[in-house]
C-alpha cells in the first residue's frame, strides 16, 4: 500500500492505491521503502492530478515492441494525415483522392460522386463471383467489421456523425470495389464489363495508397477469402503490389500492363511456391493494418533498421552524387531487389560502389511516398521510418539536375516525371518536415564518408576523373605518350646515329 499526500489548504487528503508490483517486491525478498538522508527536509506532497497518473500508471505492464521471438501485432488504425505534414502548401493535393473515395474520411465529396454508381456495379460482380448469396456474403461481413467502426478507425467530430448502419454500408460498398478491382489486375475482361477508361485506372490506383482512403486489411483478407483461396489471396496481392513497384523498361499504358498481367497468368496459371513466399515474408512480423501497410512493408526490411550497434555517434558530411562521382564512387542499380532498404557501398582500392534499388518516378510517385511517410508519421504507426529515412538519403545525395541524370544514366532512376530538374525539385519538396531515423543505413554512411576522406583514393580518383571521364581526354593523353615517345625516339638517335 502506498500513500500520497496531498495538501488542500490546510487539509492533507490520503489516497491510497494498490500496486501489484509492492507485493512482487516483496515476494523477492525487496523492501519497498524511501530513505530519506538525515538533515534532509521533507519532500512537499504530490497535488492529486499527479498522484491519479503515478497511480494509474502502476497498474501498467508495458511490452516491449521489439521482441523479436514473438509475432508483434501493429495496433495503428486508419486516420488522417498529421497536420504538420498537411501544412505543406506545395503537398497538400497528394493527400486528397482525385477519382474514388474510401472510407468515411473524404464519402459524400461532390466531385468524388462519378464512382459512387460503378461501386454498385461492382459489389454486384463481387458477390455473384462469390456464388454465394448476398445474405451469406454480409453475415461473413459482419462477423469481422460489426465494431470496425472504433476498431480500426480513429474518427474525428464530423466523422462521428455518421451513424453505425451508414458506416457499414460505405465499408462494404468500398470493400467491394477495392477487390474487384485488384482482381481485374489479374483477368482484363474485367476492365472491360466496368468500362473505365484509362486515366479513370490510374487515378483509382493513386487513391487507393492515400493514407485517408485505406480500408481495415483484415475485413478485406476475409471477403476476397469467400472468393479466393488463402494462396490466390496472397499471390493476387502480391502481384497488384508488385505493379507498383516493379521497374519498367518503358513507360507503358495501363492496359498494356493489365494485358502482360492477363498474359503471364495463362502461361503459367499454376501459384508457385515463391511468389506465395514474397508476400508471406512481408507478414512475418504482423498483418498491415490496411494496402498502404502492405506496400510500405513490401518496400522495406525492418530487420536492416537496426541501431549503430558499439560504433559510438559518427558525424556524417553528406555529398551530392556529382561530388562522390569525382570522390571515385560508382553508381549501380541493385539488381531485382523489391526493397529500398537494400543499400550496399563496397569500397575497393581506388573506388567505390554505391548500390541502390532502380526506382520509377512518375506522376504518381509524389503523392505514393509522402502518403508512406504520412502513415509512418503516425504516433501509433511502426517506428522504422524506412521509407521516411530513405527518401531523406536521396534528398541528401541529389541536389541537382547533374545528379539526376547521373543516376538516370546508371539505371537507377527512371524519369517519367519530366526534366531532370523536377525530379530533383520533388525529392527537395518530399523531405520537407520529414525526421528520419538515425539509426538506418549507419554501416552505409560511415563507408561512404570513411572512402571520401581517404586521401590517397580521393587523389586517384580525382586525377582519373580529370583524366579518363571522356573518350577524348582519354585519346588526348595517349597521342601525348606516343609523342613524347617519338620525341625520346628521335634524341636518342641524334647521339646514338645507326651505323
Amino acid at each position: 500500500m502506498h500513500t500520497f499526500l496531498i495538501n488542500t489548504g490546510e487539509q492533507r487528503s490520503e489516497i491510497e492505491s494498490s500496486n501489484n508490483q509492492s507485493t512482487s517486491a516483496v515476494d523477492h525478498g525487496e523492501e519497498m521503502s524511501t530513505v530519506i538522508p538525515k538533515g534532509a527536509s521533507t519532500p512537499p506532497a504530490l497535488p492529486l492530478w499527479l498522484a491519479e497518473i503515478i497511480s494509474a500508471k502502476k497498474d501498467e505492464q508495458p511490452k516491449s515492441n521489439y521482441d523479436l521471438n514473438v509475432k508483434r501485432v501493429c495496433k495503428c488504425k486508419i486516420q488522417r494525415v498529421p497536420p504538420i505534414l498537411r501544412e505543406t502548401e506545395s503537398s497538400r493535393d497528394c493527400y486528397e483522392p482525385l477519382m474514388i473515395s474510401l472510407g468515411p474520411f473524404h464519402h459524400g465529396k461532390p466531385k468524388l460522386q462519378e464512382m459512387e454508381k460503378l461501386k454498385i456495379t461492382m459489389m454486384q460482380r463481387f458477390i455473384d463471383g462469390t456464388r454465394r448469396s448476398a445474405e451469406v456474403v454480409y453475415a461473413k461481413f459482419l462477423e469481422v467489421a460489426r465494431n470496425a467502426k472504433t476498431e480500426y478507425y480513429v474518427s474525428e467530430p464530423e466523422e462521428n456523425s455518421i451513424n453505425d448502419d451508414r458506416f457499414l454500408r460505405i465499408l462494404f460498398m468500398d470493400l467491394c470495389f477495392v477487390i474487384q478491382f485488384i482482381h481485374a489486375g489479374m483477368d482484363w475482361h474485367e476492365y472491360g464489363f466496368t468500362k473505365m477508361k484509362s486515366h479513370e485506372i490510374a487515378f483509382v490506383q493513386r487513391d487507393l495508397f492515400l493514407l485517408e482512403n485505406q480500408l481495415p486489411f483484415p475485413v478485406l483478407k476475409a471477403l476476397m477469402m469467400l472468393r479466393f483461396s488463402e494462396d490466390e489471396f496472397f499471390e493476387i496481392i502480391k502481384r497488384f503490389i508488385s505493379d507498383i513497384i516493379t521497374i519498367r523498361p518503358k513507360r507503358a499504358s495501363w492496359h498494356q500492363r493489365m494485358q502482360t498481367l492477363l498474359l503471364r497468368k495463362k502461361q503459367s496459371s499454376e501459384l508457385t511456391d515463391r511468389a506465395i513466399e514474397i508476400v508471406r515474408d512481408v507478414c512475418a512480423d504482423y498483418e498491415p493494418v490496411h494496402l498502404l501497410h502492405a506496400l510500405q512493408m513490401q518496400l522495406v526490411h525492418t530487420k536492416k533498421m537496426t541501431p549503430n550497434s558499439g560504433q559510438g555517434e559518427i558525424w556524417y558530411s553528406y555529398r551530392s552524387v556529382t561530388e562522390l562521382k569525382a570522390a571515385g564512387v560508382h553508381f549501380r542499380p541493385r539488381g531485382r531487389s523489391s526493397r529500398l532498404t537494400d543499400i550496399k557501398f563496397e569500397s575497393h582500392l581506388i573506388y567505390g560502389v554505391l548500390s541502390l534499388r532502380p526506382m520509377v518516378i512518375d506522376d504518381q510517385a509524389k503523392a505514393r511516398f509522402l502518403n508512406l511517410c504520412a502513415f509512418e508519421a503516425l504516433p501509433d504507426a511502426p517506428d522504422d521510418l524506412g521509407i521516411t529515412s530513405y527518401l531523406c538519403f536521396l534528398d541528401s545525395i541529389i541536389d541537382s539536375a547533374e545528379d539526376v541524370k547521373e543516376l538516370r544514366s546508371k539505371g537507377i532512376l527512371f524519369n517519367f516525371l519530366g526534366s531532370d530538374q523536377q525530379v530533383a525539385d520533388m525529392f527537395n519538396d518530399i523531405t520537407d518536415r520529414l525526421v528520419p531515423n538515425l539509426d538506418a543505413y549507419t554501416q552505409v554512411k560511415s563507408a561512404i564518408e570513411k572512402h571520401y576522406n581517404s586521401r590517397v583514393r580521393t587523389w586517384i580518383a580525382q586525377f582519373l576523373h580529370e583524366h579518363f571521364s571522356s573518350p577524348w581526354t582519354v585519346l588526348g593523353l595517349v597521342l601525348a605518350l606516343f609523342a613524347i615517345a617519338l620525341s625520346i625516339i628521335q634524341t636518342y638517335y641524334q647521339f646514338h646515329p645507326p651505323t
